[in-house]
């Protein structure tokens, strides 16, 4: 992958963070390699020394900081006194994130500069007991104090992505792990069955070309007859039968046996989660079906990234496929991350043959202002869209005060808005703020789990639970 010239190297996967994988070139335990660890940092394995020795200039400098970090005192120090306390039966996320951050901030002060993404990521995904979120570098810190033998974490024997460091720790939280429904509602399946989903997942991706931050991208070839209704639809029985004929699946039997069909059809949803989401939000926000048969609509898309928005703007084109009786679809990419030669001109964008054909168009912009500001200087000549959406915006965490007039804007202009979240936090966070400024939310549209949002799951960093997924949640809908 690059950008503005240069190589950036590929995010090492989840397996690779809990040292199943190679951290150079994502060989996993799957596929037959035996790992070795590196003996400095003891965080990160390779497949060879060929390997080992390509990675060193990027990993040296954060091996040794870690080294330093595990052998100083001030570590451990800091965080022995949060694992002396007794079992309550429950998965262990708060002393997981407290024992993260000052991990973080003491590897930090020994590397003497920022973390790049893959360095956070070692510190931030790796294992932990699933009971009190003692790592292996804290067990063996622990051992070393107590003149003992350090024991290591062991892996559960079905999904491999949830550890423990005795039989007694795995007896207390192994029903929750297995057999509950996850917290975070994604199907209503324990933490065990959606790693194993995470797994093949990472499988997939892994054995593809790097495709960017957009990954995996599949827009359906057919133009439906007519509108229908999202509502009560799910990624299967509106995409299943399609992904199905072009595998050449007829059976049952055959989709079952595929190892494709599942991570492919998961993997198409991190694309097509925007068109859908915008579909469903417009379904939910409009009282009859008038918007469907509009012959422009016109959707603002606010505070787009380039790596996943702009990159992956041609799953747009399934809201034309969805919408048969719409000539023109009309897209404006808003916000302050947008590139700094954006000339805010339409620009004509490529469609399939069938709608080229229909003479049906997709056009898109790109305004490189925040949008309180785009709409205020714009003046009398600013028309509200037939939507205002924000993906993942972070609007209650990450730059509130500067998404603050904009969400006035949006309540105050009664313009038809809807906005998505990576996991529950953020959508419930989010919603309530929506309210607190005077919107009134439609229930279908949040804070609650998105039915249009990717089905490729993450893990959460620095916990020993939760997931995230792009547009996971909807945190909430108004006009």
């Amino acid at each position: 992958m690059s950008i503005q010239g240069q190589t950036v190297p590929r995010v090492p996967p989840i397996t690779a963070r809990v040292g199943q994988a190679c951290q150079k070139c994502f060989k996993s335990v799957e596929e037959g390699v035996a790992l070795k660890i590196c003996t400095t940092c003891r965080r990160v394995r390779y497949c060879s020394a060929e390997c080992q020795k390509a990675d060193w200039k990027s990993h040296k400098s954060m091996c040794k900081a870690l080294h330093a970090a595990e052998n100083g005192p001030v570590f451990y120090d800091t965080i022995a006194p949060w694992f002396d306390v007794p079992l309550d039966g429950k998965p262990a996320d708060e002393v997981a994130q407290k024992s993260a951050l000052a991990e973080l901030h003491t590897v930090q002060v020994q590397k003497g500069k920022s973390f790049n993404v893959i360095e956070q990521n070692i510190i931030g995904w790796q294992p932990r007991c699933l009971a009190c979120a003692r790592t292996d570098t804290i067990l063996r810190m622990e051992a070393r104090a107590k003149g003992s033998e350090a024991v290591t974490l062991s892996e559960c024997p079905d999904c491999h992505l949830a550890f423990y460091c005795s039989v007694d720790h795995w007896n207390a939280v192994r029903e929750q792990h297995s057999q509950h429904p996850d917290e975070d509602g994604y199907a209503d399946l324990p933490q065990c069955a959606l790693n194993r989903q995470i797994r093949l997942d990472t499988l997939f991706k892994t054995s593809l070309p790097d495709q960017g931050e957009t990954g995996f991208q599949w827009v359906p070839a057919r133009i439906k007859e007519e509108w229908t209704s999202l509502n009560g639809a799910d990624w299967g029985s509106e995409f299943g039968d399609l992904l199905r004929q072009e595998l050449q699946l007829e059976t049952p039997e055959q989709v079952q046996k595929s190892i494709a069909y599942g991570p492919m059809l998961r993997s198409s949803t991190e694309g097509l989660s925007a068109p859908m989401s915008i579909l469903y939000a417009l379904e939910n926000l409009y009282p009859d079906n008038s918007w469907t048969k509009k012959s422009t609509l016109s959707v603002h898309v606010l505070g787009p990234t380039t790596d996943r928005e702009l990159a992956g703007a041609m799953a747009f084109e399934e809201i034309l496929h969805q919408l048969p009786d719409v000539k023109t679809l009309e897209i404006t990419f808003c916000g302050p991350e947008m590139p700094g030669q954006a000339s805010e001109q339409w620009l004509e964008m490529e469609t399939c043959p069938d709608c080229r054909r229909l003479g049906r168009r997709r056009k898109q912009r790109i305004v490189k202002r925040m949008y309180h500001e785009y709409a205020k200087r714009g003046g009398s000549s600013y028309s509200k869209p037939d939507l205002a959406i924000a993906f993942n915006s972070g609007c209650s965490q990450e730059e509130a005060d500067t998404w603050k007039p904009t969400i006035k804007l949006l309540v105050d202009g009664h313009i038809p808005t809807v906005f998505t979240a990576f996991n529950r936090e953020e959508g419930e966070a989010e919603g309530k703020l929506f309210t607190e400024v005077g919107a009134t939310l439609v229930p279908a549209l949040g804070p609650r789990v998105n039915p249009w949002g990717s089905l490729v799951l993450q893990k959460e960093a620095n916990r020993v639970t939760g997931f995230y997924a792009v547009n996971g949640w909807l945190a909430g809908g108004f006009k």
